[in-house]
């Protein structure tokens, strides 16, 4: 995958990004100018997911796909906290933690519910992983390389093997 050959740098991506293949100079230069120190192609200590979320298809999640976010958050132990985070009331966490005794059917309920609600994305999901309450920008990371390297992936099989601009 890209991210395994290119070591999934921001520095690689704004490379990729710049090639003659793609010429998405826009992105790239966002890209810089938000994750990069222009001197040194060093990671920003204030770097933001705005750029790297705009190259996702961020349409809305359901439960089909719960298995594949029950897996993008198993490293994540404070389910409750990520419900929190995602926006679900106390009540229902409540609720939830007195029905089922293992914390994984716990976060697995919680998911579903919450991708019930019809409010689930990727975006809305690195954002409750990234706030103060949980703090797994680790897991947040993952998932975004994750999500880059699907979009680039799609964009060559869009364009025959060479990436499409306008699918990016």
């Amino acid at each position: 995958s890209w991210l395994e050959t290119r070591s999934g740098s921001w520095s690689s991506l704004v490379e990729a990004l710049k090639s003659p293949l793609i010429s998405r100079m826009d992105i790239a230069h966002q890209i810089m100018k938000d994750h990069l120190d222009d001197s040194n192609h060093t990671v920003n200590t204030m770097t933001t997911l705005r750029t790297a979320t705009s190259l996702v298809d961020d349409t809305p999640l359901t439960v089909s796909d719960l298995e594949l976010v029950f897996r993008a958050t198993i490293e994540v132990v404070e389910w409750y906290n990520l419900g929190l985070s995602l926006g679900l009331p106390y009540y229902l966490l409540d609720t939830i933690s007195h029905d089922y005794f293992t914390s994984q059917k716990c976060k697995h309920m919680m998911l579903t519910s919450w991708l019930e609600t019809g409010s689930g994305s990727w975006s809305s999901l690195v954002e409750a992983l990234r706030s103060p309450l949980l703090s797994e920008i680790a897991v947040a990371e993952k998932i975004m390389e994750y999500l880059i390297n699907s979009a680039l992936e799609s964009a060559m099989k869009e364009g025959g093997g060479k990436l499409n601009p306008c699918t990016i």
